[in-house]
């Protein structure tokens, strides 16, 4: 009777039917027909009908026929049956037991009572899941729709949790956990055995902490009871994941267990913390080493990326504090070095070089920052700065152990916070040690560059210098840089590799004006080796060059060259000094032209001569400038020395020719023109 009053109360709704119950109900809902039908009868009706129970391999059976009649969903650990519509209330107060009547319910239509538990019916049914995932996930054997818990409290939620995690592992376990952790896994027997049964199982763990002082101990033993162990700074909690779960917990307490964690199997969640381990993994360097570096007090090699310009600035001011024996400094800009002295960066510098640090500055110097310059030289003889060439980016060596290298990102700024765009940062030697190599060379230059300039007459004295002091360290520089540019692929370190790439092949160039300098001077006139060639082919040749060399530095999208060969030119010259002559006429017309502008060039045969032509659209010649056009270090520019043109014009002369410079006659630019015999075999008598 009690069943078919069940029955009829289902019958009697005109909305809904919730029903909850535990996993022995669906037998009972299936089996006896009357309770079957009145759920048919009341579906054909328009009766919504939600059922929770919760589904088992012993009834799997039962809730797929049974989710063909209604809306079905399962939640674990059901205890009580209750069933309610909009009109009625009703409780089970005996077991139901499979397939039989239920024989006890207690029934309600006060609206108190069946609002009351019409909202517990709410908050089960949020937390219950689709019955076709539970049956798909009994049927796979694997969780299906993931679950995500909270657990506090040790013996009764978290350490059980732990430990079926560690039971649940098949193939791999990645654990991380902060400088704690290890005294946890050592310390505790429950955890031990733990990782110890997983490797006795065939599986492998993969362990990243942090290794200080304090738990060395603890992380020689972790190293016997886990595939591999390495180490990261500044970890904070931990976080575990295997093929189907994942624990991540928040705080840790040495050498005790965890009482507050997070798990999940929710696949979402376990792939996130697997691509978190991962990710953290790469970033983190073996155990040994760091165990080494602890032991022997060695501190481990880094390279760190800082875009911050504030704390770039502070590592400035850092660098410049802990100077003891030597500052390596290379400004990029004049302004360079106002911004570092309102930072404050030469007052540590003077005190290291009256306590005897050596510190050598290269700065291009101009009218502005003159009286920082004199000041400095003049507070120590163990601080000596020489002009410099502006560059794209500055390096400051401390003690030759550990460097920076800063890009400008705004050359006017008035704070150095702002006008840093980029730095790197590190104590690698390898780098050091280029970057020591490329000073070193660049100091050199620099200072022969000045004495050039300042005293001629002593030229004779430094070809030998130049010949072995310049060459020596600039091929390595340009062998190490090309080696590294192969290896490294990443921005932005490639970036910094190709700028020291671009900048010692501008001091190789500026090596090899000078040693040509330097033989002129001396009487020692150029070895011309001649030979007959195709004028046309040496100067589409320098195009070339000129476009690959302009698109390194990003010039090549803002400049043009126009020119159409005309037939064969043949001459009789040396061929790589008329190359010579025309890559410098080039570069100075790239160097001088407009954005957006045109390069034009011309040959044209006239009687037993050739005239050669380079034209720019830009900002012609000073009129300073050209009386003196062809002399030594003339240049109103910041990244040339003024030798280029020198050079051109005792090759063309060499060659029983001429040169000539001039602005053009619209004002838009300048012309430069050269001439040459033609198949003439006839050396200059003074060759």
């Amino acid at each position: 009777m009690t069943t078919y009053a069940i029955a009829q109360g289902m019958l009697s709704a005109r909305k809904k039917i919730d029903i909850c119950v535990d996993a022995t109900a669906p037998t009972v809902g299936i089996k006896l027909e009357v309770l079957k039908e009145a759920k048919i009868k009341a579906k054909k009706k328009g009766v919504r009908i939600r059922y929770i129970t919760e589904i088992t391999k012993d009834n799997i059976s039962y809730c797929r026929e049974l989710a063909q009649i209604v809306e079905l969903r399962h939640l674990d650990n059901i205890q009580g049956n209750f069933g309610l519509s909009e009109r009625g209330y009703c409780m089970a107060i005996a077991p139901i037991e499979k397939e039989k009547p239920v024989t006890q319910v207690i029934y309600s239509n006060a609206k108190q009572v069946i609002q009351q538990h019409q909202s517990l019916f709410e908050t089960l049914w949020n937390k219950a899941i689709p019955a076709k995932l539970k049956i798909k996930e009994i049927e796979e054997g694997r969780p299906v729709f993931g679950r995500t818990e909270v657990l506090y409290g040790e013996e009764e939620n978290a350490i059980p949790k732990g430990i079926e995690f560690m039971k649940n592992v098949k193939k791999t376990m990645d654990i991380y956990f902060d400088y704690l952790g290890p005294s946890i896994i050592i310390e505790l027997d429950t955890y031990r055995h733990g990782f110890l049964e997983i490797r006795r199982r065939g599986g492998k763990i993969r362990a990243l902490t942090e290794i200080t002082d304090q738990n060395i101990h603890y992380c020689k033993d972790l190293l016997k009871i886990v595939n591999e162990l390495r180490h990261l700074e500044r970890l904070k909690g931990c976080l575990a994941v295997s093929e189907t779960e994942m624990i991540t917990a928040r705080v840790l307490q040495e050498a005790k267990p965890l009482t507050e964690f997070i798990h999940s199997n929710a696949q979402d969640f376990v792939q996130q913390g697997q691509y978190i381990f991962d990710a953290l993994w790469n970033k983190a360097v073996p155990a040994e080493q760091k165990i080494k570096e602890i032991k022997e007090g060695v501190e481990p090699e880094f390279v760190e990326v800082i875009t911050d310009g504030s704390k770039a600035a502070r590592i400035i001011m850092e660098f410049a504090r802990s100077v003891k024996n030597e500052a390596l400094i290379l400004m990029p800009h004049s302004k360079s070095m106002i911004r570092t002295d309102k930072l404050g960066l030469w007052n540590p510098l003077v005190d290291a070089a009256e306590k005897g640090a050596q510190v050598r500055i290269i700065c291009p110097l101009s009218d502005e920052n003159s009286k920082i310059v004199k000041r400095l030289s003049d507070s120590s003889s163990n601080i000596k700065i020489l002009n410099g060439q502006v560059t794209e980016s500055g390096i400051f060596i401390a003690d030759g152990i550990k460097y920076f290298s800063v890009e400008n990102r705004n050359v006017d700024a008035e704070e150095v916070s702002e006008a840093i765009g980029m730095m790197i940062y590190s104590n690698s030697k390898k780098g050091t040690n280029l970057f020591r190599s490329f000073f070193d060379a660049l100091w050199i230059q620099m200072d022969l560059y000045e004495k050039l300039k300042t005293h001629e007459n002593a030229q004779k004295e430094f070809i030998n210098i130049a010949a072995h002091e310049l060459r020596t360290p600039i091929q390595p520089i340009l062998g190490f840089a090309e080696v590294l540019q192969g290896l490294i692929h990443k921005e932005p370190e490639r970036a910094y590799i190709e700028s020291i790439l671009r900048n010692a092949r501008r001091l190789q160039t500026l090596t090899e004006q000078i040693l040509d300098v330097t033989r002129i001077e001396s009487h020692r006139n150029l070895i011309l080796k001649k030979e007959l060639f195709d004028l046309n082919e040496s100067i589409m040749t320098a195009i070339d060059d000129a476009k690959r060399y302009n698109d390194k530095l990003g010039l090549v999208a803002s400049t043009r060259f126009i020119y159409t060969p005309t037939d064969r030119i043949m001459v009789f010259a040396d061929k790589s000094r008329i190359y010579q002559v025309l890559s410098n006429l080039l570069a100075n017309a790239v160097k001088f032209n407009d954005k957006n502008g045109d390069v034009f060039l011309s040959a044209e045969r006239l009687d037993n001569e050739v005239v050669v032509k380079v034209k720019d659209t830009g900002c012609g010649l000073n009129s300073d400038i050209l009386p003196k056009l062809f002399t030594k270090f003339m240049t109103k520019s910041d990244r040339g020395t003024g030798l280029g043109l020198y050079i051109s014009k005792y090759i063309i002369e060499s060659h029983g020719g001429t040169i000539k410079g001039e602005n053009n006659k619209d004002g838009k630019g300048a012309t430069f023109t050269f001439v040459l015999p033609l198949e003439q075999r006839v050396e200059r008598k003074d060759q």
